[in-house]
């Protein structure tokens, strides 16, 4: 990929390229959801596609200590990598949209990489819950047959997934236990009383 950044004016945005995203990988704006990654070309699975390979986070108990300032939103696109730490991308990486049926998982700690053989045109997805396992949640519009409605961390990644996404849930998960807890629920919201 050319190292010239791609300006996304609506967006407010600048968009580089990494050395590590995979010239495999274009970038196109959605009207459902802004920003996604897409197959520019033939994807064979195993293949690492792009890296959080950028700056380190160290955020303790709560993601709220992220930074989430514009242009970058740290907190919204970076991955978790330990407990209390995250790292986020230098190039494309931080715009995979998340899917719960994916076509991509983490390798490696940082890596996305293809779960199976991609065609050009199809958008490149991830389950957020394979690095995730901290008090973010997220309403999920994916549109997927098995969509989840709301997305959480790892200990509300179901058995039956956690077993078909082996080998692509991101190692700092998988080298401890961690026990399913249940579906996740919807945060509550704090509603202004009127009067």
């Amino acid at each position: 990929m050319s190292d010239r950044p791609f300006h996304a004016t609506a967006l407010k945005t600048t968009i580089h390229w990494s050395s590590q995203d995979s010239p495999k990988v274009g970038l196109i704006l959605t009207a459902q959801h802004g920003l996604a990654l897409i197959a520019s070309k033939p994807i064979r699975a195993g293949e690492k596609l792009m890296a959080f390979d950028g700056e380190s986070f160290d955020w303790g108990h709560t993601t709220i200590n992220l930074p989430n300032q514009p242009p970058l939103f740290v907190r919204d696109h970076c991955i978790q990598v330990g407990e209390g730490k995250s790292r986020d991308s230098t190039g494309l990486a931080r715009y995979a949209n998340h899917c719960c049926e994916p076509n991509c998982g983490i390798t490696d700690l940082i890596w996305i990489t293809a779960m199976v053989d991609i065609a050009p045109g199809t958008e490149l997805t991830w389950d957020y819950a394979m690095t995730e396992d901290n008090d973010w949640r997220m309403e999920c519009s994916c549109g997927a047959p098995k969509c989840r409605k709301i997305i959480a961390g790892y200990r509300h990644l179901a058995p039956a997934l956690r077993e078909e996404y082996r080998g692509f849930i991101s190692e700092w998960l998988t080298g401890h236990p961690r026990p399913y807890v249940g579906p996740a629920e919807p945060q509550l919201r704090l509603m202004a009383r009127a009067g």
